[in-house]
């Protein structure tokens, strides 16, 4: 179950519940702090939930948005890295002088 940390701190939100430890971070720059809580975790899910001021339950479709809009930022940051890669090989290739021709 995904769940919103209201509370956004710098480098997330970390919560210790029994043995599980929760990570509650922005899955889109600027977007809300979530943590995905196993369902078989009722007790732990409740005791978040109860804490009105810190956290509150994500809706599946603004969850599904969320990961729609990680997985399109993960594909611009590939897309920009092949590019930069791309133009840095061909700045290599129009460096290297043409070999001599003999006759």
């Amino acid at each position: 179950m995904i769940i919103e940390s209201i509370i956004k701190r710098a480098e997330g939100t970390i919560v210790m519940l029994g043995d599980m430890v929760y990570h509650f971070v922005e899955e889109v720059t600027g977007g809300p702090h979530v943590c995905d809580v196993p369902d078989d975790e009722t007790d732990h899910i409740q005791t978040l939930l109860a804490i009105k001021e810190g956290y509150r339950l994500v809706k599946p479709a603004k969850a599904a948005a969320n990961k729609k809009a990680q997985a399109n930022n993960d594909a611009a940051e590939k897309a920009a890295a092949d590019a930069a890669e791309k133009a840095a090989a061909d700045a290599a290739a129009a460096a290297k002088p043409a070999p001599a021709k003999t006759a």
